[in-house]
Formats: C-alpha cells, structure tokens, sequence
C-alpha cells in the first residue's frame, strides 16, 4: 500500500484538533512499516534515512562502548524518530487530498 493510501484510509488520525494536518505517532509508524516493506528494491533505504544524522551516531557510539539498556533506548527512540520524520516527508505534499477526502466524508479537518 503506499503512503498517500495509507494516508487517505486512516483520515481521523491526520488531523489535530484545530485542523492543523498532523498525522498521528500510530498512522506515521504504519506509514514508514509500508515503506519499509516496500523497499525490497532499495537496500540503502535505511542508510539514507540516518545518513547525517548527529545525534544517531552518538548514540550508537554509546550503545557500542556501553551495552546498556539506557543507551539501547535512547537509540530506538531516535530511530523512530527519523523513521516517523521520513514518513511524515512521504505524505506531506497528500494534505488536499486528505482535506477532500474529509469533505467528500461530510467532515472537515
């Protein structure tokens, strides 16, 4: 499934309160699972998700010289945020076909 599908089936999870195009921790991981699953062609995909990135390679430093479950943590987390980050990029530019969607559903956003 792509992103923008993934996107337009999950419609109460896209927008905040105040209408602010905001999809959800939840729909952003399913998103980046597609992703992800979808890139048997592109073996690099997860390098160019972290390539760059400061923050990942001091944490995975730490985590080699400590082995802790702290450091183990803190790794995760920022790789689930670059994860949701890359998805978030996938599905940005489908914010008017969200917002038709809604409207074809008798909602707004």
């Amino acid at each position: 499934m792509t992103p923008r599908d993934t996107l337009l089936l999950n419609l109460d999870q896209v927008f905040e309160g105040d209408g602010d195009f905001q999809p959800s921790d939840d729909l952003l991981d399913e998103i980046w699972k597609g992703i992800h699953e979808a890139s048997a062609d592109r073996p690099m995909l997860m390098s160019d998700v972290i390539n760059g990135d400061p923050q990942i390679d001091s944490y995975q430093i730490d985590f080699a010289a400590s082995n802790s479950f702290d450091d183990a943590l803190k790794l995760r987390e920022r790789l689930q945020e670059l994860f949701r980050d890359w998805a978030y990029k996938a599905v940005e530019d489908y914010e008017s076909d969200a917002r038709t969607a809604l409207r074809e559903r008798g909602e707004t956003a």
